[in-house]
């Protein structure tokens, strides 16, 4: 998965890719990679090539605010994600179904991946809410355009899950 945000408004372009636990950051022409191991709901490890580990502990403040604490550093990050909004809008453009989240919540697991063919009803990703597990299905089934989460990740009510088409 290959993401940008911006830091703030109108502040530098961080560019993000995550293949399986390696996190390859770039940010102001600068890059960084580390693996990132989920420790639980709000705590991570990242260990980095040359031996170093750090916890990490995060929390989540409201849609693109995050609070972290790392190396007894505590900042807040504020991320804005220009791709979303365009996404959101293009979305379905095509006669594609739009999968969104019904309610916030963490996914827990992502069912499919671009290109899988779906029959109608077919279950897409799971969605945990108020400690209830949740599947979220296609209505009418067809081929996976995109999917827009990963297994981890905190969703608004409304936000695009996936597009299959």
């Amino acid at each position: 998965m290959r993401r940008t945000f911006r830091l703030g408004q109108g502040g530098s372009e961080v560019h993000v890719q995550v293949v399986g636990s390696v996190v390859s950051v770039s940010v102001g022409g600068q890059g960084f990679q580390f693996a990132l191991e989920r420790q639980g709901a709000h705590r991570a490890l990242v260990a980095f090539p040359d031996g170093r580990r750090w916890e990490v502990l995060f929390a989540r403040l409201g849609k693109g605010r995050w609070q972290l604490h790392l190396a007894g550093r505590t900042t807040t990050v504020v991320l804005e994600d220009p791709w979303a909004e365009a996404s959101a809008k293009r979305a379905g453009e095509d006669g594609g179904e739009v999968l969104r989240a019904p309610i916030p919540g963490r996914i827990v697991e992502v069912l499919v991946a671009p290109g899988n063919h779906l029959a109608p009803g077919a279950p897409v990703v799971v969605l945990e809410a108020m400690k209830m597990q949740n599947l979220i299905a296609t209505q009418a089934g067809g081929q996976v355009q995109q999917v827009l989460v990963v297994p981890g990740a905190t969703v608004e009510r409304g936000q695009v899950l996936a597009i299959v088409g």
